[in-house]
Formats: structure tokens, sequence, C-alpha cells
């Protein structure tokens, strides 16, 4: 999978948890007002798609579980207000028809009663004697009028009337958009550790086969003659420092080196010829002199180490610390 393809899919659940953001916005605002609810959406958009992509990406089982308990507890509360403003935009709406209704009712009662009183005048202006069929018919229409218009249901009954409604559809759809952002963040966890696993099977391959076939042959001679049982599983270069303490390149103070620099690093910190620190750590520009590499060759050397054993890594970012495994510096000793 290219790179960015999960790219691509981060770019989607950062836009699906913004969408979520926006449709439970309404009820946010209308209850915590304009600033308050504004900086509650964001920072709960940002902690659930932090949640999900710590939860995706971290190899440590309880940050994965704290990471995602943290993620789904942020987006229910926000798929809860996204219910909210459904039901809150629904019975605005509900609200407003029913207003509507009403004022044309109270307009149609209006001009039935300025007509009622209006035949009402003229029936008793007409003498039942004389014209007896006029009279009839004013009678007939002030009996009409004086039965009120069917009235709608008045805003106050609609809007109770939809608490009763939509419930669980309201539910689904609210959820629906909380599913996007953890499954889009997943399938990009997954694409990634992909690549960076056959990155460094390559990468492993060639650390292991043919660039050990490219150094010196008495490197490659010490290495085949001096394993013991005891080093049996140690790469053959680091097999070769244990046999004799130095190689012959490093006796004449040269350094063996390879077309990419990242390999004379991940050489020297197999065999154990980066310089530690007085505490014992391994540190990027002690790797980087060595093999005289830019930053990029030492971290991805030092990574790759980690992978195959050779070093053995402590704390996260800055507080990362590297050393040579205790195993392999028993044996040497």
């Amino acid at each position: 999978m290219s790179k960015y393809t999960v790219y691509t899919l981060r770019t989607l659940a950062a836009a699906s948890s913004a969408a979520s953001a926006v449709a439970a916005s309404p009820a946010v605002l209308h209850l915590a007002g304009a600033v308050a609810g504004s900086l509650g959406l964001v920072c709960s958009s940002a902690i659930t798609l932090a949640g999900w992509h710590i939860a995706s990406t971290e190899t440590n089982t309880d940050k994965r579980l704290i990471a995602g308990a943290v993620a789904l507890a942020f987006a229910g509360a926000m798929a809860a207000g996204i219910h909210a403003s459904g039901d809150l935009q629904t019975a605005q709406d509900a609200t407003g028809a029913a207003q509507q209704a009403d004022r044309l009712y109270q307009q149609q009662e209006s001009s039935r009663m300025a007509a009622l009183s209006a035949v009402t005048a003229e029936l008793r202006a007409t003498q039942k004697s004389k014209y007896p069929g006029e009279y009839a018919a004013l009678q007939k229409q002030v009996d009409k009028l004086s039965t009120p218009s069917p009235r709608q249901a008045t805003a106050s009954q609609v809007t109770q009337g939809l608490a009763d409604t939509g419930g669980v559809y309201r539910w689904a759809m609210a959820g629906m958009y909380e599913v996007f952002a953890p499954v889009l963040l997943l399938l990009a966890g997954m694409f990634s550790r992909r690549g960076h696993a056959g990155h460094a099977t390559e990468t492993t391959g060639h650390a292991h086969g043919h660039d050990v076939d490219t150094l010196p042959a008495t490197q490659n001679l010490k290495a085949s003659a001096g394993a013991g049982s005891t080093l049996a599983t140690l790469p053959a270069t680091l097999a070769t420092d244990v046999d004799t303490d130095e190689n012959d390149a490093d006796t004449e103070g040269e350094t063996y080196r390879y077309a990419d620099p990242w390999k004379t690093a991940l050489a020297g910190i197999r065999g154990r010829r980066v310089d530690t620190t007085e505490a014992g750590n391994v540190t990027r520009q002690a790797v980087m002199d060595y093999a005289n590499c830019n930053k990029q060759d030492a971290v991805y050397a030092m990574g790759v180490s980690v992978q195959e054993g050779h070093l053995e890594k402590s704390g996260e970012g800055r507080n990362a610390r590297y050393t040579y495994p205790e195993q392999a510096l028993r044996a040497v000793k």
C-alpha cells in the first residue's frame, strides 16, 4: 500500500470527526453557549480522533486499551450530542410549522367572527313575516358561521408528541457518525504496520544476507570459525567481534563502509563498534559520527537494530533511550 493511502484514510477520519462535531453543534451550542460549546466540540473531537489513532498504531496493549476506552467515551458523548441536535432541529421545525398553523387559525377565526356579526345584524333588520325566504337564508348562514373552524394541533402539542417518536432511528444515525473515524484509522494503522513490516523484513534480509557476504574476507572467515555454541544465535558480525574483540578494519583505525550509509551504521551497531555514553546509551549522534551518515539514516538503522534485537529501546519520543542488550554484553565478556 502506498503511504498516500494511509494519509488519505487519516485525512478522511479527521473529516469524519469534524462532521460529527458539526452535527452535534446545535444542541451543544444551545446548552453551553457559542464560546464554551465550540471549545468543547473542538476538544472532544480532537481527543476522540487522537484516541482512535493511538489505539490503531500503538504496540503497547495497555496504552491501546486506555486510548480506545477514552475515545469510546468521548465518541458516545458526541453521539448523544448528535441525537440531541436531531431532536432539537426536528422540534424547532415542528414548532415553527405549528406556530404558522396557529396564526392561520386565528386569521380564519377573525374572519368568521366578522362575517357572523355582519350576517347577524342583517338578520335582525330583516322581517321574518315579510321576507320569509331571505330570513331563512340569513338564519342558515348564522348557524353555519356560529360553528368554529376545526383547530389543528398547537405548537406545544406537536413538540410534546415528538419526544416519543423516532428515538431508535436517531440513535442509529448518530452512531453512524462515530463509526467512520475509528474504522478509517484502524485501516490506516493496519496498512502502516504492513508497510513498515515489509520494509523492515526486506532490510533485515539484506543485512543478514548480501551485506554480510560483502564484508571483508577476514571477517567472514572469523565469523564462520568463531561462532561457538554460546553465540550460535547471534549474527555473524557480532560473533566475529566476540571472537576477536576487534576486527581487522578497526585494528587499522578504519571502518568498512558500504555504498548506503545506513548499512554502515547498521553494521556498526551489530558489531558494537558505535561508542556509548557513560550511562551506556547508544545515541543517534554517535551513530551519525560512526557511519558519517545523516539523521534519517541513523534513525532508520537504529530502528532496524531494535527489531533485530541488537539494540534495546526504553521510553518514547524525546525520552527514548537505546542500549546494547545485556545478554549479548555478558556473552562479550
